[in-house]
């Protein structure tokens, strides 16, 4: 499972912003269109990118100017063109799916460069939820601690045993950003049916999970290459109660890392050991996912009645996401020498957002969707 046909670290990359991938998954059609919301964010921020590209890397982004390329690439610090069809190139998007092989073969890139259908189709199975399901079985092998967040999946709404009421997640087995997941606890019993039925129907099944009292947001980013899969950093991020994605920290690794062992999380009935557990997790996702090349992040929580000073304790697999995510786009951020030395936070803001003093507008524009970095709270 590769990222182009005939990679080679000679070629320069091409960089896609696709961040509705994950929806083009679980739609599995090459000629997939987004929500206007979420078609309009691409356009908008198309030129992202560029924030992490390397000297001598090109953007598709038919939605701007060349000058407007070029005042972000001056911005960025870097040397970024638009993509010239016919050229050479190792393609970079945001996810792969048909639609991305489908945006790629429109703005010229031969075919190459790009992976094979049935590369992009066993990426699509692997991005499956059910390889959290599995990730967290292995995990409870290795430790014997038992995921808290007792995940199952069902192909048939009448055999869930989740009811309207239950503490529960119903979620797509395809989506992102906390898009495709509900509460069952606002649901009556007719309403989860119908809901969990046109999940079914349309994506072949739906999972089913104990909603967990929920304190940090984290993950742990892998990357994975011809020499296999490897931890590559830690990252905290923001969510709303119903798992929506609102931001990421921006900080140093060494930062980050005192910021979870400060926070005592628990792991059983010990420390949570975080060096320990992205050592375990790259030697099983190396063993689930052989031949995929790219970015892995795997999502976790801490969790604990904080309020009755309860422990917090960690939730090691959420899901795992088979593409880029903010969480990377962090820690690229946060080695960046034009991005000045404070903490920040990632996020994307929906059109005529005012932006607090300090911010800086990473992608978009003030009347459109833009991706910004928010100074953080101290």
């Amino acid at each position: 499972m590769t990222s182009i046909a005939n990679p080679s670290d000679a070629l320069p990359s091409v960089h896609l912003f696709n961040p509705a991938n994950d929806e083009a998954l679980g739609s599995n059609n090459r000629w997939y269109t987004p929500s206007r919301h979420a078609l309009q964010y691409q356009h908008d921020c198309e030129r992202l990118p560029i924030w992490w590209a390397k000297d001598g890397d090109y953007i598709i982004a038919p939605h701007h100017s060349d000058s407007e390329i070029e005042e972000a690439a001056q911005k960025a610090n870097v040397n970024v063109r638009r993509y010239q069809p016919g050229l050479a190139a190792s393609p970079a998007p945001w996810g792969w799916s048909p639609d991305t092989k489908r945006q790629f073969e429109e703005a010229g890139l031969p075919l190459i460069y790009q992976p094979s259908d049935h590369t992009i189709a066993d990426i699509r199975l692997s991005s499956h939820r059910r390889l959290a399901i599995t990730v967290n079985d292995a995990l409870t092998k290795h430790t014997g601690i038992d995921a808290p967040n007792h995940q199952r999946i069902y192909a048939s709404a009448e055999d869930m045993t989740a009811r309207g009421g239950d503490n529960c997640m119903l979620k797509r087995p395809w989506s992102s950003s906390g898009r495709g997941v509900f509460p069952t606890s606002t649901l009556t019993d007719a309403e989860l049916l119908r809901l969990a039925g046109g999940i079914i129907r349309r994506q072949g099944s739906v999972i089913v999970e104990d909603a967990l009292p929920k304190v940090m947001d984290m993950s742990a980013l892998f990357y994975a290459d011809t020499n296999g899969i490897r931890h590559h950093a830690w990252s905290v991020f923001q969510t709303t109660t119903d798992g929506r994605y609102m931001g990421s920290m921006v900080m140093p690794q060494t930062d980050v890392l005192s910021f979870l062992h400060d926070a005592d999380i628990r792991y059983g009935d010990n420390p949570a050991d975080f060096s320990h557990i992205s050592h375990m997790l790259a030697d099983i996702l190396a063993n689930v996912l052989p031949r995929y090349r790219g970015w892995i992040g795997v999502d976790m929580l801490a969790y604990g009645d904080i309020s009755n000073n309860e422990a917090m304790h960690l939730a090691p697999c959420i899901e795992i996401n088979l593409r880029m995510t903010m969480g990377v786009v962090a820690t690229m951020l946060a080695s960046n020498k034009v991005i000045p030395d404070m903490p920040y936070l990632l996020r994307t803001v929906p059109p005529d957002t005012t932006l607090s003093d300090g911010s800086i507008r990473l992608a978009g524009t003030s009347s459109g969707f833009s991706v910004i970095l928010q100074p953080a709270m101290q």
